[in-house]
């Protein structure tokens, strides 16, 4: 309840405008709505998930929207920018708070079959004002498509239910960008078809496979190639083992629930040998997670500083739920250790290929170090490392500008 009262005092009482600069009588054509996550994505040839899309479209009438996921700071913020972006506010005036609430309520009482939770209720209302903010500047610069990251949320379905009942006449391409989780695919197969995109981009031939199997003909499956790939995937050098330290590189999603389940299992460990490396999301770090955080900070644990590739260089195995750079991590010859939370459907994004290289949340690591070296664990390495080697496949240049064209 307080943690409540306190996100009701943040939104309705701090209202701000969107953040935007734009061209003078700019005419817009695509509209790419992408994720603040860091300020140094504010950019059209480096965005953290569409790279340099933006810019290959055309500057002039690209329009690229941040969902501002870290309270972006107006003067942290590089003013010489010349490109046409918006950063859309995490809070309304109070009277549109109360709409947006008051919308969100109704589908709760009237429309959803299921209890949800209070954090679940937040979000569904955070989706409510990202659409909000999205179809007011939809209309006003009539865009001919609206191209965004396909994940399933809840503002996607409204944008593109939205597309479709409005007579707004835009297309509207989702880009699936990364990992394809079991819940996801899940959600794929149940959801209408009013709320799929026209058209959806993925990265690679083992995405769109899973794709066409969950969303089949309700939209048209295209592999593009991944738009951002790593600047250096592979990493052979045979790191040194030490029969004594081992370090464990800890990878959680941009998510403080998430957070607490990793470090409630490294806190547990009481192996001194072990030195659990964590390396916050960009989200986290840049929403000053560290200053906030309640959990009591184990003495095998570290917050990392350092560079992706340092730390891939620098540790021997990698913790993980359900992020991306798992991919990445495999690549630099960590061997994986999935942590699995009990009673809950897997978010592991190897979990077609992943059988073994499992822990529960109630073991220790050393536990699976006193299993590492079987056959089986040795050779399904083999084809985790095969796997993570294909994944990430290079643009289609052509291809892309055939579809914007």
């Amino acid at each position: 309840m307080l943690r409540y009262i306190l996100y009701i005092k943040d939104k309705f009482f701090n209202f701000e405008k969107n953040y935007a600069i734009l061209e003078n009588n700019c005419k817009i054509k695509n509209i790419i709505i992408s994720h603040l996550v860091n300020y140094d994505n504010i950019n059209f040839k480096n965005d953290f998930y569409f790279g340099e899309l933006a810019s290959m479209l055309n500057r002039s009438s690209t329009l690229l929207i941040f969902i501002d996921h870290i309270k972006s700071q107006k003067n942290k913020i590089k003013q010489n920018l010349n490109e046409n972006f918006i950063i859309l506010s995490q809070n309304l005036s109070f009277f549109e708070e109360i709409r947006v609430h008051s919308i969100c309520l109704f589908k709760i009482m009237f429309k959803s079959k299921n209890k949800i939770t209070l954090i679940e209720y937040i979000n569904l209302v955070d989706n409510e004002r990202i659409f909000k903010q999205l179809k007011k500047i939809i209309i006003s610069y009539k865009p001919k498509k609206v191209i965004f990251t396909f994940e399933g949320n809840e503002y996607e379905r409204l944008l593109v239910n939205s597309s479709k009942i409005n007579n707004l006449n835009f297309e509207t391409i989702g880009y699936q960008f990364g990992v394809i989780k079991k819940k996801q695919i899940l959600n794929f197969k149940t959801l209408n078809k009013k709320f799929i995109a026209k058209k959806i981009l993925t990265i690679n031939k083992y995405n769109e496979k899973l794709l066409n199997k969950s969303i089949g003909k309700r939209s048209e499956i295209i592999n593009i190639g991944s738009l951002k790939i790593p600047k250096k995937i592979y990493f052979s050098r045979k790191r040194k083992k030490s029969k004594k330290e081992k370090k464990i590189l800890v990878l959680p999603e941009g998510i403080p629930e998430e957070m607490n389940i990793f470090l409630n299992f490294c806190g547990s460990e009481m192996n001194n040998n072990f030195k659990f490396n964590i390396r916050l999301h960009p989200i986290l770090k840049n929403n000053n997670y560290l200053k906030k955080i309640s959990v009591k900070i184990s003495h095998n644990i570290n917050f990392s500083r350092n560079s992706l590739i340092k730390d891939l260089q620098e540790n021997n195995y990698v913790l993980y739920r359900g992020t991306s750079t798992i991919i990445e991590a495999i690549n630099f010859n960590l061997i994986p250790v999935y942590l699995n939370k009990i009673n809950e459907l897997s978010v592991d994004p190897l979990f077609q290929i992943n059988k073994h290289h499992i822990i529960n949340e109630d073991n220790k690591f050393s536990d699976f170090l006193n299993i590492s070296n079987k056959k089986s664990l040795i050779s399904e390495r083999k084809h985790l490392s095969l796997f993570a080697k294909n994944y990430y496949e290079k643009p289609k240049i052509n291809l892309i500008e055939k579809i914007f064209s």
